[in-house]
């Protein structure tokens, strides 16, 4: 489902992938915005829903099918009240490295 916001969000990405290729000390800046765009969204959504695997329960064992736009609203609001924290579920909350060099 190709609409306007779709298109409109697809040109301004083309910009700013032509404006970093021409000019690799060019500054991108208000991306984040973009991130504030449901279109941006569902646009990522439709690419990626039709790649083979990507149907398949994750280690949290949701799809990709799961994904709506009540979710879409949820992840926009927590961005804008930067409550939003990107989390995986089963993954660790801490990390410890170690030196096995030595």
């Amino acid at each position: 489902m190709q609409d306007a916001g779709n298109l409109k969000s697809l040109e301004r990405l083309e910009v700013i992938r032509k404006l970093n290729g021409a000019n690799r000390e060019w500054v991108n800046d208000d991306l984040s915005r973009l991130m504030l765009r449901k279109d941006m969204y569902v646009l990522a959504y439709e690419r990626l829903k039709s790649i083979p695997g990507n149907m398949t329960p994750g280690t949290d064992d949701e799809t990709l099918d799961g994904f709506s736009e009540e979710e879409i609203g949820k992840i926009i609001a927590q961005m804008k009240d930067e409550s939003y924290q990107c989390s995986v579920e089963g993954s660790p909350e801490k990390v410890v490295r170690r030196d096995l060099a030595g």
